[in-house]
């Protein structure tokens, strides 16, 4: 059975009585660790990948019925939440980090209508920007929050960097790692730095998958 405590895993057995076992502490600094080995080796696994270039498929949707109007009129509408969500959170944050993730929201609503009001690889782009930019502006409030490290501005220029370098070159490989690296990394800090807001975050995590349909 293991047990969580404050900077410790007590992890213990059914012969023995209850309150002892070996304790194995993780300082701090051995967290940080293990997250920065991760993303290493995570980062280090995608950019090792060959060229990802776009599947030519990529635009043709499965539902592409107009609803108000608009092509792809259900696509479009998944991003209402996104407008709310972003509206909500911009009146009710102080911190610079959760503001830059609910103004990205809002940029997610206007963007992927754009998107799929026609799709095409140009206005692609500007669904798959602020996408970059939120995603990763979410992973840096979680990293102020839990680790007390201000990651905003490298992390975000890295989401509009890749996806960049995918307009430019036509490879995905930097812009699929700012995609998906903040859905792996997300339940890593949460059990490394355990702490509240686990089920605001587990939300996080479904608007993620929310704006991957």
């Amino acid at each position: 059975m293991y047990a969580r405590q404050t900077n410790q895993i007590v992890v213990s057995t059914g012969n023995q009585p209850p309150g002892c076992g070996t304790k194995l502490a993780f300082s701090n600094a051995m967290k940080l660790a293990i997250l920065t080995i991760f993303a290493a080796i995570t980062a280090a696994g995608v950019l090792n990948l060959p060229p990802i270039v776009q599947n030519p498929n990529y635009h043709h949707f499965a539902d592409s019925r107009h609803l108000l109007g608009l092509q792809n009129g259900l696509n479009a509408a998944t991003n209402l939440p996104f407008l709310v969500l972003g509206l909500i959170g911009l009146r009710t944050s102080r911190n610079w980090s959760a503001r830059a993730a609910w103004i990205g929201s809002i940029a997610i609503a206007f963007g992927s209508t754009w998107y799929h009001g026609a799709p095409s690889s140009q206005r692609l782009f500007w669904d798959r920007l602020p996408m970059a930019f939120t995603f990763l502006s979410f992973l840096a409030v979680l990293l102020q929050q839990r680790i007390g490290r201000n990651l905003l501005l490298p992390l975000v220029v890295f989401g509009v960097w890749s996806v960049c370098y995918w307009q430019a070159t036509g490879d995905l490989r930097p812009y699929v790692l700012a995609q998906f690296f903040p859905l792996l990394a997300v339940p890593l800090i949460l059990v490394l730095f355990p702490g509240e807001g686990n089920k605001c975050w587990c939300w996080t995590i479904g608007l993620y998958a929310l704006a991957k349909l």
